[in-house]
């Protein structure tokens, strides 16, 4: 290791003289830090550091040893999804984004974004002229745009239907016979946060097994739109300005959408579906911290329910039938971290800034790691439980909910699972929490006290509940 004389910190000589490292973690647990070579004064700081430590920042790669990193510094995530570009057009890809540089392209988003950048927009299409005025066309390929399904503070969604100018085709654009063409869900954003949401889920989709890989809606194409054209493909996308992300339609809709089903009729999801709810999500997000991946931003609005199959027999923690055509898959990885592109002693600071989903760690500015994802996850059942945002208050055990619970739910079982993903402490990065455990308890009740029935009964009235409120909410426009 070198001495930087800029911050006082060990780091290692791979690490650009650019980059900006801060204070030092805690040593997460339950792996030991690597010993660090001492400085000139025997301190992680110099002593005319030690009143005004230095904000913590990011790094693109495993170059610190025991350190904080900020993954949502914005000069760090740009020099991160710079650094990937290449290996997104190597000639080992399968699945480069296509380029659109210039003003074309790009003067056809922006008039998509001003005509239907807002939720129900393009429906009251009747004209052929005005269906003509609702496409998206990007180079070979035209959406079709329906609806905004939705916007956000980085990008908007729209429901559109794919198709392919078939005529115009040259053989390597050509899709596959195979290749989806109805209900897509079309992502507009600045560029470099579509093309990191590419990446992750390419990177994601490679890691996990094929069994598992409906627990995560995949990306199915990426434009790069804007820009001046570079000297080859790696500046030409750099210089992008905005990324339109196509992937299919959740057409079950959200878990937020369920949700709201519910409180639109003044009443609360069953418990037992909570339950059954809990268990597929613990299941997905288990499986991606295993692969590496911190999604940083899970809410009910990020969850798309999975209702495949025409099989309705009881549930079972086997998932017998169709019960693992149904489920859940989690979207929108724009702050999801790699974590395989860090030092698994690293944690974390930095505030993903979605209320109400932000964990104390992030509130309070200390380091954390899973306890992201973690509380996230709680958050989202405490709104499934309750019909309302998580507040959490500390107590001598650790943080606790402050909504009181319902004397009629199984409260020992809530205990624990709102105790073990409120308090769990900074592990290493390589060294993820046994969500397992916390599932298996949930099944092993359910199966226990047989309520596959139950379940299935609950997600039936649920899902004609939404099919009809989504049919008269339809012949309202």
């Amino acid at each position: 290791p070198s001495f930087n004389p800029l911050f006082g910190l060990d780091v290692l000589e791979s690490v650009p003289s650019s980059v900006h490292v801060g204070a030092r973690a805690p040593p997460p647990t339950p792996v030991a830090p690597m010993p660090l070579a001492p400085t000139p004064t025997g301190r992680a700081f110099p002593t005319q550091h030690t009143q005004h430590k230095p904000g913590a920042r990011g790094v693109t790669h495993s170059a610190l040893v025991g350190y904080l990193v900020d993954p949502f510094d914005k000069q760090t995530f740009a020099t991160r999804v710079a650094n990937a570009l290449p290996q997104l057009f190597s000639s080992q890809t399968t699945r480069a984004p296509f380029l659109l540089p210039g003003q074309t392209s790009l003067a056809a988003v922006e008039l998509a974004l001003k005509r239907g950048a807002k939720p129900g927009r393009f429906r009251e299409k009747v004209t052929k002229q005005k269906q003509n005025d609702d496409k998206l066309l990007l180079g070979h390929l035209t959406y079709s745009l329906l609806s905004c399904a939705g916007t956000g503070a980085d990008a908007v969604v729209f429901e559109g239907e794919r198709c392919f100018d078939d005529e115009n085709l040259d053989d390597d654009d050509a899709p596959d016979a195979d290749e989806p063409r109805g209900a897509f869900a079309v992502k507009i954003q600045r560029a470099n946060l579509a093309t990191w949401e590419w990446i992750v889920s390419n990177r994601l989709a490679e890691r996990v097994s094929e069994w598992d890989k409906c627990g995560y809606v995949r990306l199915t194409e990426l434009y790069l739109v804007g820009g001046e054209p570079g000297g080859d493909v790696v500046e030409t996308a750099a210089a992008a300005k905005v990324g339109v992300l196509g992937m299919p339609f959740g057409e079950h809709g959200t878990l937020q959408d369920a949700l709201n089903s519910y409180l639109s009729v003044g009443e609360k999801m069953d418990e037992v579906l909570v339950m059954y709810y809990t268990i597929e999500l613990l299941r997905v997000v288990e499986t991606m911290h295993i692969a590496g991946v911190l999604h940083a931003d899970i809410k009910p609005d990020n969850i798309l329910l999975r209702n495949g199959g025409d099989s309705w027999e009881n549930w079972a923690g086997r998932r017998p039938g169709s019960w693992r055509e149904k489920g859940v898959s989690l979207i929108d990885f724009g702050c999801s971290i790699d974590l395989r592109e860090y030092d698994p002693l690293v944690s974390f600071v930095g505030d993903v800034k979605t209320e109400g989903f932000r964990c104390p760690e992030m509130v309070n500015g200390t380091p954390w790691t899973f306890q992201s994802d973690l509380y996230q996850v709680a958050a989202t059942v405490h709104t499934l439980l309750h019909g309302k945002y998580m507040r959490v208050m500390k107590g001598p055990g650790g943080y606790v909910p402050t909504a009181p619970a319902k004397r009629w739910w199984r409260n020992d079982l809530w205990t624990v699972f709102f105790a073990t993903l409120l308090n769990t402490q900074t592990r290493a990065l390589n060294d993820p929490p046994p969500l397992g455990q916390l599932r298996k308890l949930f099944e092993n009740y359910l199966t226990t006290e047989g309520l596959g029935g139950g379940i299935r009964e609950a997600l039936m009235r649920q899902t004609v509940a939404m099919y009809d409120q989504a049919k008269a909410a339809e012949a309202k426009r």
